[in-house]
């Protein structure tokens, strides 16, 4: 499979398509939590970490900032300020092979769950839903047509056409792939043998991810990178969760998704601005409501409040001192 993909026409109706990770289909996204993986002994929360890292094999430093990450996208988001000084020159011919070893390292280490969830596509075109991605993924044109390259849907079709035709002894073992460099944290990447890879650390263990860690993604921008409402809300799929957006001197802002309630961990200062739908303020003694288009400043010292909403996309500046975890919402849904 080359990188220069003809873009193909797929039929909703007709295809498996997913986008969202809590979706039927979800578990098909690089996206998807609960598929963890482990290379050259070291341990890794989801499969595109592992296509990001590879990315920079020159740069562990980078690689241990990509494995860090407390979710998919955090992993993918932390890498974007390092891809002009430290990724490999030959990233564009070399990434959809990564990707294909990806998805084998994926089956290999997660092969109960990854083969029942290829298995229950049967024998139809798969296709990754994108707004904006039409080489990993397809373009909606309309409610029943989606078009692009496809990419990872592709490969996805391949590894299922291989599982129905291959013993699965044959794709029981991944050898590393033969290019230049395949390095994890300077050491070559050595062969991956089928196993079950146990999921990760208790949220009590030392350094482990928290419930907050795993809800997060982060965006710190550098350089003349430029963040886009639109595109920061359309990642944050569920509502529930919110994404930094920028870190600014001793302040933050986080984008929030919000269908339910919200109550702060402590009492600070914080800026609610409604970019879409409305929510209730509720203050001690008043409520306050805020439509899109308007802000209000909760001062610190005015007690505790809550923020109620049906549905409302909203941006939080808030102090960075509050925790050392960026402040994660305390939510119920509606």
């Amino acid at each position: 499979m080359n990188t220069t993909l003809e873009e193909r026409v797929y039929s909703r109706a007709e295809s498996i398509v997913f986008r969202k990770t809590n979706e039927q289909f979800g578990g098909l996204s690089n996206m998807a939590p609960g598929y963890p993986l482990e290379v050259n002994g070291i341990r890794i929360a989801s499969a595109e970490a592992l296509y990001q890292a590879c990315r920079f094999p020159g740069a562990p430093h980078v690689q241990k900032i990509i494995f860090a990450a407390s979710s998919p996208m955090t992993a993918k988001m932390r890498s974007k300020r390092f891809r002009k000084t430290d990724s490999r020159l030959d990233w564009d011919a070399v990434r959809v092979s990564v990707m294909r070893w990806c998805l084998r390292v994926k089956l290999a280490q997660n092969w109960e769950k990854f083969d029942r969830l290829l298995a229950a596509t049967n024998d139809k075109p798969i296709v990754e839903e994108s707004s904006k991605d039409r080489f990993w993924g397809a373009k909606p044109t309309d409610d029943s047509t989606l078009v692009g390259s496809n990419v990872l849907g592709r490969l996805l079709m391949e590894l299922r056409k291989e599982l129905n035709e291959r013993s699965p002894e044959s794709l029981a073992t991944v050898p590393p792939l033969h290019i230049p460099n395949f390095l994890l944290l300077g050491i070559p990447i050595g062969v991956i043998r089928r196993r079950e890879i146990g999921p990760l650390p208790p949220k009590n263990a030392p350094n482990a991810p928290t419930e907050t860690d795993n809800l997060l993604v982060s965006y710190l921008a550098s350089g003349d990178d430029k963040a886009k409402i639109d595109e920061i809300f359309s990642q944050v799929e569920e509502s529930g969760l919110s994404q930094i957006v920028q870190d600014l001197n001793r302040w933050r802002v986080t984008a929030v998704k919000l269908k339910g309630t919200y109550s702060p961990r402590a009492a600070q200062d914080e800026l609610v601005l409604v970019l879409k739908g409305s929510l209730r303020v509720h203050l001690q003694g008043r409520d306050l409501p805020l439509n899109a288009g308007e802000l209000f400043v909760v001062r610190r010292g005015s007690g505790s409040f809550s923020i109620s909403t049906q549905g409302a996309d909203f941006l939080l500046l808030e102090p960075k001192s509050a925790s050392d975890v960026p402040q994660m919402m305390l939510y119920s849904q509606a």
